[in-house]
């Protein structure tokens, strides 16, 4: 027992004395509108109820369910809400109300997305920490919004979502430090990373234009499954898990 005792000793000391080599990163903000998503889910099953979309310095805000939407217009007088009903039997199709707030969320991503990319390569890590006090929270409310709107959570991989234990909601989490210093210290990874983020762009683009702003697209047919598979890609590299 004592020697078990030891070793776990030993390895908290060395875990900490790690941690106490990376040093902080400085936090340098960037201008994006960050999409904030959050979703609900029961409480014993965690079985999804609904998704949340709003933004920052914007009162009015959407909810996406496996039933109706609604969207919350907040007026001086009051809050109005409007309800936007699913078609029966195409509750697992994207209804055009849900694609207009998965384009707007899209727009924002694929600017935090282009700058990523861009900050990787121009190795500026100061702005790369302060995005990613707020990208991880983003990337995994996304999860949650584009497979509560087919209402089905076998759409996305399963390591498209991010894990808790992969980030804080902090400026200045040693979480952000330490996968900024896994950055710096291994090139290879970065490239592979940029590689990703670019073909993400490219196919959110694409499955956009095909599913979400087409006049002419069957509802019936999803056209994600390459906008899926980068997502997750994206998040694996991005999280190393």
């Amino acid at each position: 027992m004592a020697l078990h005792l030891n070793v776990f000793y030993l390895l908290v000391v060395c875990f900490v004395g790690f941690s106490a080599e990376i040093p902080a990163v400085k936090r340098t903000p960037v201008t994006i509108p960050f999409a904030k998503i959050s979703a609900m889910l029961e409480e014993k099953s965690h079985s999804f109820e609904k998704v949340r979309v709003s933004w920052e310095n914007y009162p009015d805000y959407a909810e996406i369910t496996c039933y109706d939407d609604m969207l919350f217009k907040i007026r001086p007088e009051g809050r109005e809400r409007i309800a936007y009903q699913e078609a029966f039997g195409q509750e697992f199709a994207i209804s055009e109300f849900e694609a207009s707030q998965i384009i707007r969320v899209n727009k924002s991503l694929a600017a935090i997305i282009k700058e990523v990319e861009r900050l990787l390569q121009e190795q500026k890590w100061d702005k790369l920490a302060y995005i990613d006090a707020f990208l991880p929270r983003i990337l995994k409310g996304y999860y949650y919004l584009y497979c509560g709107s087919r209402n089905s959570f076998s759409e996305m991989p399963s390591i498209a979502l991010v894990p808790d234990n992969q980030f804080e909601a902090s400026l200045n989490s040693r979480i952000t430090d330490f996968r900024i210093y896994g950055w710096q210290r291994n090139p290879e990874k970065v490239i592979r990373l940029r590689i990703v983020a670019k073909e993400l762009l490219f196919q959110m683009d694409a499955w956009e234009k095909k599913e979400l702003t087409s006049k002419k697209r069957n509802k019936e047919i999803s056209y994600g499954k390459s906008f899926e598979e980068t997502f997750a890609m994206f998040v694996k590299l991005y999280f190393n898990i």
